[in-house]
């Protein structure tokens, strides 16, 4: 029997059931509630003991209300060109962290701790922060990373153009203030974003990780808050809000560096409930790459995210979009790209369970793209892929939803 609106309205009050979620319980799990963040990619400016780094960054809330919001910091860096994790910085820093809204800012802690040192290659999250926030509220990251011992470096996440804020200091400007840090008498240096934003949303919602290459990077896309690349654009605006996600990207990623099941990024995929893989261009253009090749390292990501489970208790809804046209490959690879391309559209053995056709958007020549290199595609075609996948997450939004099998 359907339950009247009033016993509806008690359980939501009572925390039974989320509101608007469908009749599914409230949630209580920690996800990725926001957008503009991602691990590291780009190695730190080199800076001597006693300089501080100070960064803002703009975050946006997605279409669901939320509360007791965390900050994750994983000191590590994804390596251009190969894919590789290491350890970044290569020393221990203090860091100084405040989440600012509209009329307010609150230093957040770290096991009730402010400021303390935190070492590389590790993974740190703040204590829950006393606000919350709106559906579709905007706000701010703060931080004042500070070098403590010797030469070191401020590592930062590449190509989020999102009212970013970078410089460094020998004296430390105001955590706790509204607006833009002072910056007057800085030197520019990198802006720093945290690696996750996590939270508890009032309803049930979704969130997603994308693991990518340059071209979900933004290589060759606008330098703006607008562009971004197809993945960024794409999740600004999916049915009118914001998909939140947190990126792993970057240039010449792989599948195969991406093997490992050891990688600090795979710690944080248990706060997703969805994963997308845009990667696999830079493994076919390997000399000797055969289409078992990327059937294989695809299947190992695949059955490792769906291992996962998430948080409502689901495993991993795994996405992947195509590789698109490369004007650099041969017959035998571009053979090959269509078949992979193939293969996933059929489900990939049942390991993928949404494919992106973003190679059908590209319509131009690679010949023709600005990039002179023929692989990365320009603004335009960007825009056409988001226009793909932004369309193909609506029905993702909900975390229950599951495609059924063609």
């Amino acid at each position: 029997m359907a339950r009247s609106p009033i016993s509806i309205a008690a359980l939501v009050g009572a925390g039974i059931i989320g509101p608007g979620g469908g009749g599914h319980p409230a949630p209580t799990n920690y996800q990725i509630i926001a957008n503009a963040t991602g691990v590291a990619n780009v190695g730190g400016t080199v800076a001597n003991t006693g300089i501080y780094n100070h960064s803002r960054q703009r975050h946006k809330n997605g279409k669901v209300a939320v509360r007791n919001i965390r900050f994750v910091d994983q000191l590590i860096r994804i390596t251009t060109g190969t894919g590789v994790e290491v350890a970044s910085p290569a020393q221990a820093l203090n860091y100084d962290v405040a989440l600012e809204k509209a009329a307010s800012v609150e230093a957040l802690l770290y096991g009730g701790v402010a400021n303390p040192l935190l070492n590389p290659g590790t993974t740190n999250i703040t204590d829950p922060s006393t606000a919350t926030l709106a559906a579709d509220e905007e706000f701010w990251s703060r931080y004042i990373r500070q070098v403590t011992a010797g030469a070191n470096g401020f590592s930062q996440t590449g190509n989020i153009y999102n009212d970013q804020q970078g410089f460094t200091l020998t004296t430390k400007r105001t955590l706790l203030a509204l607006g833009a840090f002072n910056a007057s008498g800085t030197v520019a240096s990198n802006a720093y974003s945290p690696t996750a934003i996590l939270g508890i949303p009032d309803s049930p919602i979704a969130s997603l990780i994308a693991v990518a290459d340059s071209i979900g990077d933004n290589q060759a896309d606008n330098n703006t808050a607008a562009a971004g690349g197809f993945i960024n654009r794409a999740t600004l605006n999916v049915d009118g809000h914001v998909f939140n996600w947190a990126r792993q990207t970057v240039g010449g990623n792989s599948m195969n560096a991406q093997q490992s099941l050891t990688l600090l990024q795979k710690a944080l995929w248990q706060y997703a409930t969805d994963i997308l893989f845009a990667l696999a261009t830079n493994d076919l253009a390997s000399a000797g790459t055969t289409l078992q090749n990327l059937k294989d390292r695809f299947t190992v990501l695949a059955n490792y995210a769906q291992s996962i489970t998430g948080p409502y208790g689901k495993r991993l809804r795994v996405h992947a979009s195509s590789i698109i046209p490369r004007g650099t490959f041969d017959a035998g690879q571009e053979a090959i790209r269509v078949a992979y391309n193939a293969w996933l559209a059929a489900g990939a053995d049942g390991l993928c369970d949404k494919y992106h056709d973003t190679a059908s958007a590209v319509v131009s020549a690679p010949s023709t793209w600005p990039s002179g290199d023929q692989i990365h595609p320009p603004p335009a075609e960007h825009a056409n892929m988001a226009s793909v996948l932004a369309a193909n997450l609506v029905p993702f939004q909900d975390p229950y939803y599951m495609p059924v099998a063609a």
